[in-house]
């Protein structure tokens, strides 16, 4: 009876342990999907800020001979504001995600902190 009794004490002194470290594996993922989640959004914005510079740089050289050009150019110049306006909710998501890891200290904040003010002083200067 005791030899049982001792064997179900180590189960149970077991279980706890490996409650323990199931734990801090599930913290250990959850903050590396965070960071990950940041990654990700951080190169959307990129690719975002490449795409219209690409958008911008090729439509450089058309000055707009004719009225016909110019109205191009102008409809142009208007989707290209809008579809900056509309982003503006993804950078902003971006910077509350930098300043959400950070406060809560994630792991790879310093990382998180430096991506974020790569891609604001991108995006700024674009």
């Amino acid at each position: 009876k005791q030899w049982y009794q001792r064997r179900v004490r180590g189960l149970k002194e077991s279980l706890a342990e490996l409650f323990n470290i199931c734990a801090a594996h599930k913290a250990c993922l959850t903050d590396e999907s965070a960071h990950l989640n940041f990654s990700w959004k951080a190169e959307v914005v990129e690719v975002f800020i490449t795409q219209k510079e690409n958008q911008i740089l090729g439509s450089a050289t058309e000055v707009g001979g004719d009225l016909t050009s110019c109205e191009v150019l102008i409809n142009r110049h208007s989707n290209f504001l809008a579809s900056l306006a509309s982003f503006q909710d993804t950078i902003d998501g971006l910077s509350e995600l930098q300043e959400r890891l950070t406060a809560a200290q994630h792991a790879q904040s310093k990382a998180i902190k430096q991506r974020h003010t790569d891609v604001m002083r991108r995006w700024d200067k674009f």
